[in-house]
């Protein structure tokens, strides 16, 4: 009988943590979602995209 009241204590106080946990990550969350309203994503492109993209740019440059 003592081995299943401690089974559910545990279990109580492990949904109560993964709750707490859950309610901390929201809040994390929407604080940086306020911080981050005006920014725009830092991007970055892949090497071979970049190098596409200097080839184009180069090729623009010369037509000109």
């Amino acid at each position: 009988m003592a081995v299943i009241v401690l089974l559910i204590i545990c279990f109580v106080v492990l949904v109560a943590l993964f709750v707490i946990s859950y309610k901390m990550l929201i809040k994390v969350r929407t604080e940086e979602r306020a911080e981050n309203v005006g920014k725009a994503p830092q991007r970055r492109l892949h090497p071979k995209l970049k190098e596409l993209e200097r080839e184009k740019q180069a090729q623009e440059q010369q037509e000109k």
